[in-house]
């Protein structure tokens, strides 16, 4: 059996779209949770900075994260209001991770 594959976001959101941030990584923490292949799924909110989200989701297999990733390119391709709410001084970064 393959281990898992860990994937992390970071981006950082317009002050003034925090709200909106917070109501829509709920609903992306759930759509997330009801992809096939997808172990775990979470939104953190930094503390110093509240407008920094990380995202932290275990895959059960490249493929799984590769076709979740995909998902949500598109969905954010076509999605003003995601667009708008991001804030351009620090792009959005994904790493994926081994476990140690």
């Amino acid at each position: 059996m393959k281990p898992p594959v860990y994937s992390l976001v970071d981006f950082k959101v317009r002050t003034e779209k925090l709200g909106y941030a917070r109501r829509r990584m709920r609903k992306a923490e759930q759509f997330a949770r009801s992809k096939p292949g997808v172990l775990q799924f979470h939104f953190l909110q930094d503390h110093a900075d509240p407008t920094v989200f990380t995202g932290y989701g275990i895959f059960a297999s490249n493929d799984d994260l590769d076709s979740y990733r995909s998902s949500m390119q598109e969905m954010s391709e076509n999605d003003s209001e995601f667009n708008d709410m991001l804030d351009p001084k620090l792009p959005m970064s994904v790493r994926v991770l081994d476990r140690i």
